[in-house]
């Protein structure tokens, strides 16, 4: 299969915004012919990030690799409103100011969660729309891209050295990260996968 282009991507966009799963938009689910387990890919926690969207054309226009598929695959635009906004924005400075709107999912409130806290930024709001759905995955992947070229790299948010393990084999990782939760400020999106206390 080829690189896909521009137009490959904003239709992937288009295709699984106008998606809707458990009443979620940007949410489908591809169930598999053998039961199994349920995994998660995340396009777009940051809405100038292309790559996952990437992966997900890939999955998508691939119907031998879903005939292999046991279990579920959940796929996510985590950031409809940012990534919408960057294929809508005309010039590559207007790209880069489309990483999110008013929150980045990457460093959400510890009180995410907290319906008691009234908010109207659209990242919580979109993070407490997601949480039910993200948190019911066995595995989750949040795809992101890079500013600057660098070696593909994982990191690993919750710490399941073999599940992580099983799910890169076979995959040029170069590096891994791990422990960075207890660095971070607030709460990464990752970290709702699975559960927030899994």
């Amino acid at each position: 299969m080829r690189y896909p282009s521009g137009e490959d991507l904003r239709a992937t966009f288009d295709r699984v915004s106008a998606a809707n799963f458990c009443g979620v938009n940007g949410v489908v689910e591809i169930q598999g012919r053998q039961s199994g387990k349920r995994f998660l890919l995340s396009a777009m926690t940051h809405g100038n990030e292309l790559s996952g969207l990437a992966a997900v054309h890939y999955l998508l226009n691939s119907p031998d690799l879903l005939d292999r598929l046991k279990g579920s695959i959940v796929v996510t635009i985590n950031n409809l409103l940012a990534g919408r906004r960057y294929f809508e924005a005309c010039t590559p400075e207007d790209k880069l100011l489309c990483r999110f709107v008013d929150h980045n999912m990457n460093r959400l409130p510890e009180w995410v969660l907290d319906l008691s806290k009234t908010t109207d930024k659209y990242e919580i709001l979109r993070a407490r729309r997601l949480a039910q759905i993200v948190s019911e995955v066995n595995f989750g992947l949040d795809l992101h891209s890079t500013r600057y070229p660098s070696p593909p790299l994982i990191i690993d948010i919750k710490g399941n050295d073999e599940d992580l393990d099983s799910l890169s084999d076979g995959i040029d990782i170069v590096d891994r990260i791990a422990n960075i939760v207890s660095l971070a400020v607030g709460h990464s999106m990752g970290e709702l996968y699975g559960g927030l206390d899994s």
